[in-house]
C-alpha cells in the first residue's frame, strides 16, 4: 500500500502514544518499542480563524517538540496533498465549497502519526442575493419597473463594499454599482425577459448571482378592426359568412367577441397572428344591421367601429321556386286572356239576323238604271230616249246565303 492511499483509519490507530504502554511498529518492520507516560500529539493548525470567503486558507501540520516530515493532508477522509518537508498547504480565495473535515499526518522518529480531524467552515461574506420587484408583480406597459437586489452581510463584515450588477437575458442593464435598485421609469413590451442580479466584492473574487426573475410586460389591446368575408355581394339566407376581428397590438391571450346590433353572435380566441374568426350562417333578420367585435386581454378591452351588414337576399333555391311559379302564373294568365279575346272576336252572328233595312224615304230616293252593252259601237244620235227607264233591282249574288250573314 502506497503512502498516498493510506487511510485515516490506519493513521488514527497510530495517532496517540498514551499513558498506557502500547506498541508501535517501526518502518523496518521490527517489533514495537514501549513508550510509557509519554503523549505525542500531531496537530493541524488553521489560519485564519474564522475563515471567510475570499480569504487564503492556510493549513500547517505540527507536532509538540518534534519535527515532522513527509506530511499528508486529508479532506473528508480523502487524500488532498503531500509535502516532504512539511510545507504549509495554502488554499487561495476560499469558498464555501472548501468547508469540511481536515486532518494531517507525518513521520516523527520513524513513526507515522495523525492529527485529530478539524472542522473548517468557510463563512459567507454575504448571502446569495434575492431579486424581487418593489411594485406588485403586475407589469403594464407605460408603468415604472423597480427591481431590488437584496443580500445580507456577515455581522463581522458589515463594512464590506458590495457591487451590484443587473442583467436582462444575459445583457448588462446596470454594471457594478453600489445601488441595489434597478429603476426603469416607463417599461415597454421589449422590456419583457429574464432578469438577474449579481453581487460581488470589490476585487471581484467573490460573486454571487440571484435566481432569474421573469418580467412579462402586459400590453393593452389596440382598437380592433372587424371585417366580413363572403363570396356574394349580397349574401343569401343560409349562406356561410366569416367575421374577422384583429387587434394589431396587445399581450396574448386575446379574447374576441362578435356582435350584431348589440347581441353576441359568438366568441373566439386569437391565434398567434392576433386574428380571430367566426363562421356562421346568414339569417334574414341580419339585413342592414350593425355588426362589430370586441377584443380584450388581462389589461384592457376595446370595441371596433360598427359596420352595416349587407342586404340579405333570398336563397337561390327560394328565388328559383318563386321564378318558376311567377312564370307559370304569367303563362296561365296569358292563355286565359287570349282564349277570352279569341272567343269574343270570332263569335258568329245569329242565324235570323238580316242587315238593317233602309227607311222607305231612302228607298224612294234611289234611281236604278239598266245599262245594256251594245253589240256594236253606237253612232251618235242612235241612242233613243226609250232606252232610258227605271232600272231593275240588282240580282242577288249566288255567293250570299239567306241563312248566314257575316256580322
Amino acid at each position: 500500500m502506497t503512502e498516498e492511499n493510506a487511510t485515516l483509519r490506519d493513521l488514527n490507530q497510530q495517532r496517540k502514544v498514551g499513558t498506557e504502554s502500547r506498541g508501535m511498529r517501526s518502518d523496518n518492520g521490527e517489533d514495537e518499542i514501549s513508550l510509557e507516560n509519554l503523549t505525542v500529539w500531531v496537530h493541524l493548525q488553521v489560519q485564519p480563524n474564522p475563515v471567510f470567503e475570499g480569504d487564503t486558507l492556510t493549513l500547517q501540520c505540527s507536532a509538540v517538540n518534534h519535527t515532522l516530515s513527509q506530511v499528508k493532508f486529508y479532506k473528508d477522509g480523502k487524500f488532498l496533498n503531500f509535502s516532504v518537508d512539511n510545507s504549509p498547504l495554502s488554499i487561495k480565495s476560499a469558498t464555501v465549497r472548501n468547508s469540511g473535515n481536515y486532518s494531517c499526518s507525518g513521520k516523527m522518529m520513524h513513526f507515522e502519526q495523525a492529527s485529530k480531524p478539524v472542522m473548517i467552515e468557510v463563512q459567507e461574506l454575504f448571502q446569495t442575493p434575492v431579486l424581487s420587484s418593489v411594485l406588485p408583480p403586475y407589469f403594464q406597459e407605460g408603468r415604472p419597473l423597480v427591481l431590488r437586489c437584496q443580500t445580507k452581510l456577515h455581522p463581522q463584515k458589515l463594512d464590506l463594499w458590495s457591487f451590484y450588477s443587473f442583467y436582462k437575458d444575459g445583457h448588462v442593464m446596470q454594471n457594478r454599482s453600489h445601488n441595489p435598485i434597478l429603476h426603469i421609469p416607463e417599461i415597454k413590451e421589449r422590456d419583457s425577459g429574464l432578469y438577474q442580479c449579481v453581487v460581488a466584492t470589490e476585487d471581484g473574487l467573490i460573486q454571487k448571482q440571484s435566481q432569474q426573475l421573469e418580467i412579462q410586460v402586459q400590453v393593452p389591446v389596440s382598437h380592433p378592426a372587424v371585417t366580413l368575408r363572403h363570396e356574394a355581394t349580397n349574401p343569401a339566407v343560409g349562406d356561410k359568412v366569416e367575421f374577422l376581428c384583429e387587434a394589431q397590438r396587445g399581450s396574448l391571450p386575446i379574447f374576441y367577441s362578435f356582435y350584431l346590433d348589440g347581441e353576441i353572435l359568438g366568441d373566439s380566441l386569437a391565434s398567434a397572428d392576433r386574428v380571430a374568426s367566426l363562421l356562421i350562417s346568414v339569417r334574414s333578420e341580419w339585413s342592414a344591421q350593425n355588426y362589430s367585435c370586441e377584443a380584450k386581454n388581462n389589461v384592457s378591452r376595446e370595441r371596433s367601429e360598427p359596420k352595416k351588414f349587407p342586404l340579405v337576399v333570398l336563397s337561390a333555391w327560394t328565388n328559383s321556386k318563386r321564378s318558376i311559379a311567377w312564370t307559370l302564373g304569367s303563362l296561365l294568365g296569358g292563355i286565359v286572356l287570349a282564349t277570352v279575346f279569341l272567343i269574343h272576336f270570332f263569335r258568329p252572328c245569329k242565324k235570323d239576323a238580316r242587315p238593317e233595312e233602309l227607311p222607305t224615304e231612302a228607298q224612294d230616293n234611289h234611281i236604278y238604271a239598266t245599262v245594256k252593252k251594245p253589240s256594236k259601237k253606237p253612232q251618235l244620235g242612235e241612242i233613243s230616249t226609250n232606252d232610258l227607264g227605271p232600272a231593275a233591282p240588282p240580282a242577288k249574288s249566288p255567293l250570299v246565303s239567306d241563312d248566314r250573314i257575316p256580322c
